[in-house]
């Protein structure tokens, strides 16, 4: 096998690698663009903050919290000392007194589960779910202190269009080898 050979072949190497490749596929967050906001007292507490998944601390809540997200993981790193209050439902169905985490865009979520190192007491999988393009985190009456940590391990797959792309590449690779 030549150089030459082995140069038309790669292109449909790796689009078909790609595209037989399992749905569980990893896809990382780092250049993702995210948005978050915070819901209390029976609705939305602030304005949706967008922002490009990458080194560094990604937002902060009014001090109580940085928001600091990697390209597997999001988390909450608190600074004060207080107890979340006790809020009416203002986004359904998790979120009393809490975060909404949304994939502006990016890949889709397709697991989210709660890091060994998490300490806030009381936080539990029952105060985390999610879709495919947004994660909400529930702390209603939970207290926190400057050394608490909420962390979340995400786990991503790769957005649809991206291996359609694949797919088309490898088609218009055939086509062409076959002429």
């Amino acid at each position: 096998m030549n150089i030459k050979t082995i140069s038309r072949a790669m292109p449909f190497a790796l689009a078909a690698t790609a595209l037989f490749a399992p749905t569980s596929a990893y896809a990382g967050l780092d250049g993702s663009t995210m948005g978050w906001q915070y819901y209390a007292y029976g609705g939305a507490y602030n304005s949706q903050t967008n922002f490009v998944v990458g080194p560094g601390v990604e937002g902060n809540f009014a001090g109580y919290f940085d928001i600091d997200v990697d390209d597997t993981s999001i988390t909450f790193d608190y600074m004060a000392t207080s107890t979340w209050s006790t809020s009416s439902l203002s986004l359904s169905p998790t979120i009393y007194n809490g975060i909404a985490m949304r994939m502006v865009s990016g890949p889709a979520f397709s697991s989210v589960t709660i890091d060994a190192s998490t300490n806030m007491v009381g936080f539990n999988s029952s105060r985390v779910s999610f879709t495919g393009s947004e994660i909400q985190v529930d702390w209603m009456d939970l207290s926190f202190t400057p050394d608490t940590i909420v962390k979340l391990n995400v786990n991503a797959v790769p957005e649809p269009t991206s291996m359609a792309a694949l797919a088309l590449g490898s088609v218009a690779f055939l086509r062409r080898r076959r002429k």
